[in-house]
């Protein structure tokens, strides 16, 4: 269970997510059956926000959808060009932040560009 301590939150209210960064996925089911409101994946492509040491394969958010009730949350170098490979796995969510904020197009294009791609989930 000490792996399960990089969940963040927890306290009455608050949203306990837990970064799945080196957990096997038989420690990622206790971390959802254990309450987490979301897992996160990734980092999945290059990223300079962060250090990662995992580059999982998207096959893990198709897995986590199989298997589990909590959304799982894809994060790690997203783009409009590559998040739909994401979202086609199993992405509940995308987390990004340079994907938009340094768009060659400004922010206001990425975020069209990503709501294409929401718009077919929906």
């Amino acid at each position: 269970m000490d792996q399960l301590g990089r969940g963040r939150g927890g306290a009455a209210g608050e949203v306990l997510g837990f970064d799945q960064q080196g957990l096997q996925p038989a420690t990622l089911r206790i971390a959802g059956d254990a309450g987490a409101d979301y897992v996160a994946f990734g980092a999945f492509f290059d990223t300079k926000t962060k250090d990662t040491n995992a580059r999982p394969s998207p096959d893990i958010l198709t897995w986590w959808q199989e298997v589990m009730e909590p959304p799982c949350v894809a994060i790690g170098g997203i783009t409009p060009e590559n998040g739909d490979t994401l979202a086609t796995a199993g992405a509940d969510f995308l987390a990004v932040s340079s994907g938009v904020w340094q768009h060659p197009e400004g922010p206001v294009a990425a975020v069209r560009a990503f709501d294409r791609i929401f718009d077919a989930y929906r």
